[in-house]
């Protein structure tokens, strides 16, 4: 894990700062993003896993200021989702993404999973490469509109 890159569990009063950084990757990335879209329910989907339990969200932290943050979100007793992944644009390229998801991957095994699923937009081909460099395997995609294509990801832990 890069050294001054701090990792923890979600807490409330991240909320907008956590929320900060899933927008402002979201505005950096080659898909476009739109306010209340679905990429907004999967920061919200895994807040509230988090929250009940089912789920975990991280932070990753640099100098007490949230710069990275990734979901898993349960999706049957042995298997999990991870999403929304993000690292700020400012802070992209120095491995943080890998970091987090590292800790979800492990955190995925402590809760028993065997199987984790990931879906990307086929745009965001950074963020497919950091999926495939960690062995995770392009299962299928499928097209959701005429500007929507999404690449569903799997990997066993």
């Amino acid at each position: 894990m890069p050294g001054e890159l701090s990792i923890r569990a979600y807490e409330p009063r991240d909320y907008e700062s956590a929320r900060a950084v899933h927008v402002a990757a979201l505005q950096a990335s080659p898909a476009p993003y739109t306010p209340g879209g679905p990429a907004d329910s999967e920061f919200d989907t895994a807040v509230e896993a988090a929250m009940r339990g089912d789920g975990q969200l991280l932070v990753g932290a640099v100098g007490g200021a949230i710069v990275a943050l990734g979901g898993l979100v349960r999706r049957d007793r042995e298997s999990g989702v991870v999403t929304a992944l993000r690292v700020h644009p400012d802070h992209q390229g120095r491995g943080y993404g890998a970091a987090i998801l590292g800790a979800l991957e492990a955190g995925a095994q402590g809760r028993g999973y065997r199987l984790l699923f990931h879906y990307a937009d086929a745009r965001q081909t950074g963020g497919r490469r950091l999926f495939e460099r960690r062995g995770w395997t392009m299962v299928d995609r499928a097209s959701y509109g005429p500007d929507a294509e999404v690449v569903r990801y799997r990997k066993r832990v």
